[in-house]
């Protein structure tokens, strides 16, 4: 799982995750991503998003409209 988790983001990600000490295989999968959010400060779940970050996702729609079921789609998921 680790090996895959790696390849799902750019190379610079992949290098540092793989430089982890935690990648080895005697470490179990959990610990491996706790070293992983332990590189991105703000990354724990009480912090992902703010209400800063909810208005502007909303202003930037707003200013650009809504007028297809994919950009619909699209601002739905952002939103979630």
């Amino acid at each position: 799982m680790k090996k895959y988790t790696c390849l799902y983001v750019n190379i610079d990600s992949s290098d540092l995750w793989e430089s982890l000490p935690e990648h080895s295989a005697m470490v179990v999968f959990a610990d491996f991503i706790t070293a992983i959010f332990k590189l991105y400060p703000g990354s724990e779940k009480d912090h992902k998003w703010s209400i800063t970050n909810m208005d502007k996702l909303v202003a930037e729609h707003l200013h650009l409209g809504i007028h297809h079921t994919t950009e619909l789609g699209i601002y739905y998921c952002a939103f979630l």
